[in-house]
């Protein structure tokens, strides 16, 4: 497993080349193996692009999270609750989506 260190270089390094993506204004910081980006990134487009390009840096193990997400509340309009659960079930992680909105 490579050094904390090396892994912040390797990260750098393929940030700096990557279009799309500003290296400057993204800090990267790695803990016990665990890569941190950080930024002021205004786009999500720009922060997904990032982050996949960071994965693919020499050395990075990339662990899966598992998000699930509930939804609650009351809306109006049935079309309102019919978008509802699709707008966040394609985040980025999310793979479970609860929905009991009225």
């Amino acid at each position: 497993m490579a050094a904390n260190s090396q892994l912040q270089s390797n990260v750098l390094d393929e940030l700096k080349w990557r279009p799309g993506v500003n290296a400057a204004q993204i800090g990267v910081t790695v803990t016990n193996s665990v890569v941190t980006l950080t930024g002021q990134e205004t786009r999500y487009a720009e922060t997904s692009a990032a982050e996949g390009f960071a994965k693919g840096a020499h050395g990075v193990k990339v662990r899966a999270k598992v998000i699930s997400v509930t939804l609650t509340g009351t809306l109006d309009c049935q079309y309102q609750r019919d978008a509802t659960a699709p707008s966040v079930h394609n985040l980025m992680g999310v793979i479970a989506v609860s929905n009991p909105v009225d």
